[in-house]
């Protein structure tokens, strides 16, 4: 149990508080103090973000990324800063403050780095495709800082984590677009070809992901988000991950066996899983019952493996027939 929600806008229930910059940092400051060794922590912003120019001289673009709580104002000249905004180095040291308590932190940031300009070039965006961003220039902000950028080109797509390191609980993070980039949010296709209401595109790509059953590590999940993010070819911006990928998800004390369903083709069996769910040829399965059992009817190997289909042949294994 965390610190309670924050929400605003969609019906987010009694027991939300508003999400201001102050409340938003105050529950940050609460999970560092209440974390410890062996916790896994989720830090998940949906919303709002914009950039910022870069006060301290350490992003190679010269722009910090910047998240923009309900109570966000526009820029101040008397401190640098977009009033009320929190920037991606504030951020990334409350972050760090959890993991130095051990806990492992999986961070998702549901929003726009980059202002409005979506990948590869001017594409424009459908009607009922929302831009979770806040140009620069509604927000008064100016378009560079008092420090020049670094060597080294764009930052690419670490974002809200810039500074976070060290010996500690360890990190995952999962943002929906690279710095450069806007995040997208609108109606998203369910598999019998009605729609959801708007819902932002990450959200939708985890919240599916999870549900399929098929993501055991949080590798298994960037894949899967990134299958749907490419789906969309050139009206999806980019998706960036971050992190230590091959641990058990958020949830699961271990990694847990994959599944897959088996039927009859002919003569063959065929398996409803294949390459791109790791399912490669010489790969042996056990073959249960879907109604209950622990022991294995039969076992299969792998002998043809398509990009979501699997040819299985049965075979002789760990004692039986």
């Amino acid at each position: 149990g965390g610190p309670g929600g924050l929400a605003n806008g969609q019906a987010p229930g009694p027991a939300a508080r508003e999400p201001t910059r102050a409340a938003i940092m105050a529950a940050l400051d609460e999970l560092g103090r209440r974390s410890g060794s062996g916790d896994q922590v989720l830090v998940y912003f949906s919303g709002h973000g914009s950039r910022s120019p870069d006060l301290d001289g350490d992003e190679e673009d010269g722009r910090d990324e910047i998240l923009l709580p309900s109570d966000i104002g526009t820029w101040q000249d008397s401190v640098q800063m977009v009033e009320n905004a929190i920037s991606d180095d504030e951020f990334g040291a409350a972050v760090q403050k959890i993991r130095d308590r051990g806990a492992y932190v999986w961070v998702i940031v549901d929003s726009c780095h980059s202002g409005t300009a979506l990948r590869g070039g001017p594409v424009p965006a459908a009607a009922d495709i929302e831009i979770k961003g806040a140009p620069a220039a509604a927000l008064g902000t100016p378009a560079k800082g008092a420090r020049a950028p670094r060597a080294g080109g764009a930052k690419g797509g670490r974002g809200a984590l810039d500074g976070a390191g060290g010996a500690d609980g360890g990190v995952v993070a999962f943002y929906a677009a690279v710095a450069e980039e806007a995040a997208i949010a609108g109606p998203q296709q369910l598999p019998d070809g009605s729609n959801t209401p708007t819902m932002s595109l990450l959200t939708f790509a985890i919240t599916e992901a999870l549900a399929s059953g098929q993501v055991g590590t949080y590798r298994d999940l960037y894949l899967r988000v990134q299958g749907q993010y490419d789906a969309l070819g050139r009206l999806a911006p980019q998706p960036a991950f971050d992190g230590e990928f091959d641990r058990a998800l958020f949830g699961y004390e271990r990694v847990p066996p994959r599944r897959w369903g088996v039927r009859r083709d002919g003569a063959r069996l065929l398996a409803d899983g294949g390459a791109l769910d790791g399912l490669h040829a010489g790969a042996v399965l056990a073959v249960r019952d879907t109604r209950g059992g622990d022991a294995p009817l039969a076992y299969a190997r792998v002998v043809e493996s398509g990009p979501a289909t699997a040819v299985l042949e049965p075979v002789a294994h760990a004692g039986v027939e």
